[in-house]
């Protein structure tokens, strides 16, 4: 989540980054993205020689609520119930299935005029969303909140769902089951800090932050694509 100031989209073309700052000009490889995240996504094709986990078994999240307990007691029911408003999301052939599980910026490579996509260490069987809330969170790192924040976050959410296309299945749909997934991609970061060897304290301060200012956040994203 927590990436350099350059906020880059992780695609090279003669050794150069492409830079968030010129999203226009990414839009092309943005709408690709989100054809990766569902029926397209390499996953459902990628070699595996052992079962997959389903998301809820995520190994990860093993000892999230004894972490929970310990470090943030506050935040263990929303936690919860977190967990048990995405059990409700629908299961069909446009929401869930074999999914990367970590598709933001950094495991994307430009090859030619393709994304390939790195690191399946992850893939498990999941809601294609999951994919979504990763590549939000990665693309939206470190961006100050505010006016620009929000035309960002337009701008991204609109060029990657021309690719997500279909999966999304309404605008409704869309609004009532991102920000669950979003917090939950908050929720992984934040137990995986916790039990990372390098644990960071600014790292969970800035995903504490954000799960503390998720809703308001939401509330006023979604508040200016209505206004569109």
């Amino acid at each position: 989540m927590i990436g350099s100031s350059l906020f880059i989209l992780m695609a090279w073309i003669e050794r150069k980054a492409i830079l968030r700052q010129a999203a226009e000009s990414n839009a092309a490889l943005i709408v690709q993205w989100g054809d990766l995240m569902t029926d397209a996504c390499p996953c459902q094709n990628f070699p595996r020689t052992d079962k997959r986990f389903h998301y809820q078994d995520d190994p990860t999240l093993s000892h999230a609520e004894s972490i929970l307990s310990t470090h943030h007691p506050e935040m263990l029911k929303d936690y919860q119930m977190t967990l048990r408003t995405i059990q409700t999301c629908p299961k069909n052939a446009n929401t869930y299935g074999m999914m990367h599980a970590d598709m933001h910026q950094g495991n994307l490579l430009l090859c030619g005029k393709d994304l390939v996509v790195l690191d399946f260490d992850d893939c498990c069987y999941g809601y294609f969303m999951m994919d979504l809330a990763a590549a939000f969170d990665g693309y939206m790192a470190d961006i100050p909140m505010g006016d620009e924040w929000i035309k960002d976050a337009m701008f991204f959410l609109k060029t990657i769902g021309e690719g997500y296309g279909c999966h999304i299945d309404d605008v409704i749909f869309f609004k009532v089951w991102f920000p669950v997934f979003l917090k939950y991609r908050y929720y992984i970061l934040l137990i995986f800090f916790y039990e990372s060897t390098d644990q960071s304290e600014t790292w969970i301060k800035e995903v504490l932050d954000l799960i503390e200012g998720h809703e308001q956040l939401m509330s006023t994203l979604f508040e200016a694509f209505e206004t569109m």
